[in-house]
C-alpha cells in the first residue's frame, strides 16, 4: 500500500510538471506572438504616407467625411500600387482569417456626417469580440471594449501603443484592439491652421505654385452671404466660403474672421 502511495504521489507530481511546463510553453509562444504582431501594428503607423492616421486623412481632406467602406478607401487610391500598400496597411496580423483591421465610422450627431473612424484589431483571440451597434458616434465609442485605449487623434502624429500581453486577459477580459481613432474635423483644422493667409496673399501663393487644392486657413473681413456662404476679404480679394454643415457660427458683418477649409482650384 504504501508503495502505492509513493507510486500516485509521484506520478501526480509528474502530471502536475508537465502542466506546468505546457503552460509556461504555451505563455511564452502567447507572448512572442503577441509581440511579433503587435509590433507589425505599430510599424504601420509610423508609414509616412499609408500610416493608419494618414491613410483616413487623404481621403477626409477631399471629401470632408471618411470613407463609406474600406473599398471606397482603396478605390480613392486610384493608382494600383497607392491601392496596394494601402490594402498591406490595413491587414490585421492578429486575424485568423487572415482578415482586415475593422473600420468602423464614427458619426456626428450634430450633421449625420462620418467625421471620425475606428480601426479594430481581432486582438489575443483572432475574432472581433465587440458586438457594434448600427451607428457608432463619438458619444457611443466609449460603450466598446477594447483590449487597450487611445484617445482620438485630433493631428497627425505617430502612435504609441503601450501593450503587453496578459494571460488573464487573453482568457477573460476585452480581446479586440482599437488601433486607431481619429477626429477627422480636429485633424483637418489642426493641420490647416498652419497655412495661414490673407485673400491677396492666398491667391500669390496659388498662381506661382500651381495649386488645384490646399488646405489651409484665411482671414479677414466678413460677409454673410446666406445661411451656408460667407465672403472673407481684404482691400483687393476675396474669397467666397461654403461652410461646413452642421457647425453653426455667428458671425458678425464686417467681423474679422479665420475661417479654415479647402481651397478648390475657383479663381474668379
Amino acid at each position: 500500500m504504501k508503495y502505492s502511495h509513493k507510486l500516485i504521489f509521484k506520478t501526480t507530481l509528474w502530471l502536475l510538471g508537465v502542466v506546468a511546463i505546457s503552460l509556461l510553453t504555451f505563455y511564452y509562444l502567447q507572448k512572442s506572438s503577441f509581440k511579433k504582431k503587435t509590433d507589425q501594428i505599430a510599424a504601420n503607423s509610423f508609414k509616412l504616407f499609408f500610416g493608419y492616421p494618414s491613410l483616413g486623412a487623404h481621403f477626409y481632406s477631399d471629401s470632408c467625411r471618411y470613407a463609406n467602406s474600406t473599398k471606397e478607401f482603396y478605390d480613392y487610391y486610384s493608382s494600383a500600387v497607392w491601392a496596394e500598400e494601402a490594402k498591406r496597411t490595413m491587414k490585421d496580423p492578429f486575424s485568423k482569417q487572415n482578415g482586415d483591421l475593422l473600420y468602423v465610422r464614427v458619426f456626428s450627431k450634430a450633421n449625420g456626417i462620418s467625421e471620425g473612424f475606428l480601426l479594430i484589431s481581432a486582438g489575443i483571440d483572432g475574432e472581433i469580440d465587440n458586438q457594434l451597434p448600427d451607428s457608432v458616434f463619438f458619444e457611443t465609442v466609449n460603450a466598446l471594449r477594447f483590449y487597450n485605449s487611445l484617445t482620438p487623434a485630433s493631428i497627425l502624429s505617430f502612435r504609441k501603443y503601450d501593450l503587453h500581453f496578459s494571460f488573464k486577459d487573453y482568457l477573460f477580459g476585452n480581446k479586440d484592439m482599437l488601433v486607431e481613432y481619429a477626429n477627422g474635423v480636429e485633424i483637418f483644422i489642426n493641420s490647416a491652421s498652419q497655412r495661414l493667409y490673407t485673400p491677396t496673399t492666398l491667391m500669390a501663393n496659388l498662381y506661382p505654385k500651381g495649386y488645384t487644392k490646399l488646405d489651409c486657413s484665411v482671414e479677414g473681413k466678413a460677409k454673410r452671404l446666406n445661411d451656408s456662404t460667407i465672403i472673407v476679404a481684404d482691400r483687393t480679394n476675396r474669397v467666397v466660403c461654403s461652410m461646413y454643415k452642421g457647425r453653426s457660427a455667428v458671425i458678425g458683418e464686417s467681423e474679422q474672421v479665420k475661417i479654415v477649409g479647402k481651397f478648390r482650384n475657383k479663381i474668379d
